[in-house]
């Protein structure tokens, strides 16, 4: 995330914030079969998740005042909020996971004011023009392929465009303009170009 600017590192903070309040370690735990931990609130040592343990040397640790819920192994140093756990123990990409749980829970992302979707006054209908959903699925379905082949910033930069498209096109109404259409076949596009270029 290093390469990324502090703006979207904060959005990215934010959004992960938001999902980590409605699911907690404890819930990645006990999806995850973990039924040792007697309630939410009760610190607990675990066997870890992610190498042979012979005696417990995980630990979960419950929300605080000032701090959410954490997965914390002693031996392999393996340190986890809910995100980052549902995210290694599925074996996901960090921003994979994000917007998996994002969606799981419903979650809209903010709207950017520096990325709005206006109708262009000479906009031409084009034959894509009411299959938006049908691209935003293209979009994420070649990205979903690509998450290995694109550098981490172009995977946000991606999810972003994605994001922005699709909260555009619910908040009005489902009404698509000629620019979502052009911004995601660009989008698409793009994708295209990362597959061959890494054939």
């Amino acid at each position: 995330m290093s390469e990324l600017s502090p703006e979207i590192k904060d959005q990215i903070r934010e959004r992960v914030n938001t999902v980590e309040k409605l699911y907690s370690v404890y819930d990645v735990l006990q999806s995850a079969g973990i039924n040792s931990i007697p309630d939410p609130f009760t610190p607990t040592q675990l066997s870890c998740l992610f190498h042979k343990d012979e005696s417990p040397s995980a630990r979960y640790y419950p929300s605080s005042a000032n701090k959410l819920s954490n997965y914390h192994c002693f031996s392999c140093k393996r340190h986890f909020g809910s995100v980052g756990l549902y995210a290694e123990y599925n074996k996901l990409k960090f921003m994979e996971a994000l917007i998996q749980l994002e969606r799981k829970f419903n979650i809209k992302i903010k709207k950017q004011d520096s990325v709005l979707i206006k109708i262009p006054d000479d906009s031409k209908q084009s034959p894509e023009w009411s299959n938006i959903p049908r691209l935003i699925d293209i979009a994420e379905t070649k990205l979903r392929r690509n998450r290995d082949k694109c550098g981490f910033p172009d995977f946000i930069k991606f999810c972003r465009v994605i994001d922005h498209v699709t909260w555009d096109y619910e908040h009005s109404n489902m009404k698509p303009t000629q620019a979502m259409v052009d911004i995601l076949s660009k989008l698409i596009f793009k994708l295209n170009n990362v597959e061959t270029l890494n054939v």
